[in-house]
């Protein structure tokens, strides 16, 4: 049985949306669909989606012996110029590259053949196995271009694994944007403050309470943003993956930093 990852690279859950294909009892159904094209802000693009599923039956309501996996992500058919728009799919597309595989197509196949290898050494195996990824555009101005990622999936064991991350890309060269060409000379320390105090309330925690006593596990006991975030008009708002600064008892993390907070710190606007 092969090894198979599929790679998260630096959207809201409840922007997101999975529909998976139906197909008959101990019969594989793959499916490929393409939707009409969205265009906004001189930005065009369609949604690709790609469906396989085994044993995921009509009326198979529980998913009972049923395996199931889908992508989803934006296409871009127009841009600025040609640069751009194949700039922009490369990056989208390089999220879904796939350790040992040539194709999504092969590594989708394996996700179903991995559990149609345990049905192999015990019949009676019926643990739903699902992976849902998908990239979605959530924010757009006429200079950035949010992207959201995320990896939903389970394969057996305890709990399902989560992952979430953003992309935030330039509309006018194709590349990512950093906050150091959005925010001015020494914006990390004030920043952070700031983070760190919504952070704290967000937690319940006092200014001087210990960040480790409290079950987050930061460098040094010390709290800093990390590099998952999106730019949006309501300013940046970050998020913190399972097992990055806690449990995965304690979930996940999200923290927005409202863009009123940090207008001193802003030398480009991106919500032009």
């Amino acid at each position: 049985m092969k090894t198979r990852r599929f790679l998260a690279l630096p959207i809201l859950t409840f922007l997101l949306a999975i529909t998976f294909t139906n197909c008959k009892k101990n019969q594989s159904s793959d499916k490929t669909s393409q939707n009409d094209i969205i265009t906004s802000k001189g930005l065009s693009y369609e949604i690709i989606s790609l469906n396989k599923s085994h044993g995921c039956e009509n009326g198979n309501k529980d998913k009972s012996g049923c395996v199931e996996i889908s992508i989803s992500y934006p296409k871009i058919v127009n841009a600025k110029d040609d640069q751009v728009k194949n700039k922009l799919n490369a990056y989208i597309e390089n999220h879904f590259e796939i350790n040992g595989y040539q194709s999504l197509d092969s590594a989708m196949n394996d996700f179903i053949d991995n559990y149609l290898d345990i049905l192999k050494f015990d019949s009676t195996y019926k643990t739903h196995w699902y992976g849902e990824y998908v990239e979605r555009i959530i924010y757009q101005s006429d200079e950035i271009l949010s992207l959201a990622y995320e990896a939903n999936s389970y394969e057996g064991g305890a709990h399902s694994q989560f992952e979430l991350h953003f992309s935030n890309l330039s509309l006018q060269t194709g590349n990512l944007v950093k906050l150091e060409e959005v925010l001015k000379d020494g914006y990390s320390q004030k920043l952070n403050e700031i983070g760190e105090s919504i952070f704290r309330k967000d937690k319940n925690l006092a200014p001087e309470e210990s960040l480790f006593k409290a079950g987050y596990l930061f460098p040094g006991n010390k709290f800093t943003l990390n590099n998952n975030y999106s730019l949006s008009d309501s300013g940046i708002y970050f998020f913190y993956n399972n097992y990055e600064i806690a449990s995965y008892a304690q979930g996940t993390t999200e923290l927005l930093i409202p863009i009123d907070s940090i207008s001193t710190l802003i030398q480009k606007n991106w919500t032009k």
